[in-house]
């Protein structure tokens, strides 16, 4: 199985332990960041598979780091799945302008906390090691009408 780096960014430690813990059990490479602005560098130095996202952060919040990161072209691409409490259509909302940059990228996802861990795993295993589009429990935010 090839090493997949998956970088958690999430300010509750323990969302944060028992995903990294879980995903590290499932043979995933996993990095951490507590606050946005530790969540950009670590995203451009380690060039992340997939980022799992957290909104509500301190320094700078999860829509700011989206930005970043889409503005950011050697991880521009890199699948995000927003992990949050508000609503697929207000996450979509906050971020017109990711829309516009990336129409039809698929790369923006998101999953509505609270969730199974297992169910976020299988998920994550069907994306990056079978190849399927991201389904069930994981909204594609790029297919949402609002």
């Amino acid at each position: 199985m090839e090493n997949f780096k998956i970088l958690i960014i999430e300010d509750d430690l323990l969302v944060s332990n028992t995903l990294k813990k879980a995903l590290k059990k499932s043979g995933y490479e996993v990095f951490t960041a507590f606050d946005g602005i530790e969540a950009v560098k670590m995203a451009q130095q380690e060039k992340p598979n997939l980022i799992l996202l957290d909104v509500m952060l301190p320094k700078m919040d999860g829509f700011s780091v989206i930005e970043k990161i889409k503005n950011s072209q050697d991880i521009a691409h890199t699948p995000i799945i927003v992990m949050s409490a508000f609503s697929p259509t207000i996450i979509k909302e906050k971020i017109p302008e990711y829309e516009k940059k990336s129409k039809g990228s698929r790369t923006l996802f998101f999953i509505k906390k609270p969730f199974e861990t297992e169910d976020l795993l299988k998920e994550i295993k069907d994306f990056l090691i079978n190849k399927k589009h991201l389904h069930g429990k994981i909204i594609n935010i790029d297919e949402l009408e609002i």
